[in-house]
């Protein structure tokens, strides 16, 4: 079963704008200065815990600042849209005979009112509650609960967690370059391709899969 796992937050839905503002909006409370353009790209191009120790959050505060993150950007979720493209390479997959699924840290009633509000209800599962740390061992659980082979399963997503997430869970990866992180910073990381469009993602995977 040819099985395309996508992530969800800037992978499938365009959150950053949403991003920026929930972090500007939280930088009184936590401590740290309004992010600015620049800020935003530097950001994109390290690590995520090294991006939270650029913003001067201590460890004693991440649990807290993480879970207050999630909880402002889940509640914006009516204000994002789908990622340019990704409706017609979904469209494309669908019609090839892939199956689609979702792993996300977000709420499956978000997601799906996310797909739905934005026509793109192509997916045949949706596995929710992955950690912002622990997407290796979520991902893994996914590949069992579905009965997938792991040379049958390909992630896709926009952070370098992603790629050490597909590496524990020994499955093939695609890097997406329109999300969080930089393609300077994902090619660091050494995923099985890099991609910077919708329309590019379908070809690799198609020749990914012969």
């Amino acid at each position: 079963m040819r099985t395309v796992i996508f992530d969800f937050d800037g992978t499938i839905a365009d959150t950053l704008p949403e991003l920026v503002k929930v972090l500007n909006s939280l930088s009184a409370g936590f401590g740290y200065r309004v992010i600015a353009g620049e800020d935003v790209k530097r950001i994109q191009g390290i690590e995520l815990v090294q991006a939270f120790k650029e913003l001067g959050v201590s460890k004693l505060k991440l649990p807290f600042f993480v879970g207050k993150v999630r909880s402002e950007i889940n509640s914006r979720m009516s204000l994002m849209k789908p990622q340019k493209g990704i409706e017609e390479a979904l469209l494309s997959l669908k019609k090839k005979g892939f199956t689609l699924g979702i792993l996300t840290s977000n709420s499956r009633a978000n997601v799906n009112l996310f797909l739905k509000g934005n026509g793109l209800d192509f997916f045949d599962f949706i596995y929710c509650g992955s950690s912002i740390f622990g997407k290796g061992k979520v991902l893994k659980r996914l590949i069992h609960s579905q009965r997938l082979r792991n040379e049958e399963a390909v992630y896709i997503g926009d952070e370098t967690r992603d790629i050490m997430a597909a590496r524990q869970a020994k499955v093939h990866v695609i890097s997406v370059s329109w999300g969080f992180n930089s393609e300077n910073l994902l090619s660091s990381r050494s995923p099985d391709a890099i991609v910077d469009s919708p329309k590019k993602l379908v070809r690799i995977i198609e020749r990914l899969y012969g």
